[in-house]
């Protein structure tokens, strides 16, 4: 996901990732997520970055420098937001976050409900 959104962001108009796995290979994901974010300018519209609070500290660095990333590169025209999901593992913070990802979404493209 980390990867379609700043290589071909015009493929969709938002992007959720849940403890996304941005660790691997030395941090490979978070350094060319840093690199190619500006290159979306126009394109990507939201994005929704969250995090277990009871993640490892491999994951939780990894979230760090997607964090870090955003707040140095973002593009003006997207809008993000990250949140850590306190006590939730893993497993427990793609669960707690759905909501929360498709409110934000909802919200930001103006698609709430007059009920």
């Amino acid at each position: 996901m980390l990867y379609t959104m700043v290589t071909k962001p015009e493929l969709f108009n938002a992007y959720f990732a849940f403890s996304p796995a941005a660790w691997y290979d030395d941090n490979v994901v978070v350094k060319q997520f840093r690199k190619s974010l500006p290159n979306t300018a126009g394109n990507t519209h939201y994005f929704y970055v969250t995090l277990g609070g009871d993640e490892n500290p491999i994951i939780t660095g990894a979230f760090n420098g997607l964090v870090n990333a955003l707040q140095n590169l973002a593009p003006n025209d997207l809008t993000w937001l990250h949140h850590i999901n306190k006590g939730a593992d893993h497993e427990q913070n793609a669960k707690q976050s759905v909501r929360s990802a498709l409110d934000g979404a909802f919200n930001h493209f103006d698609m709430t409900s007059n009920d």
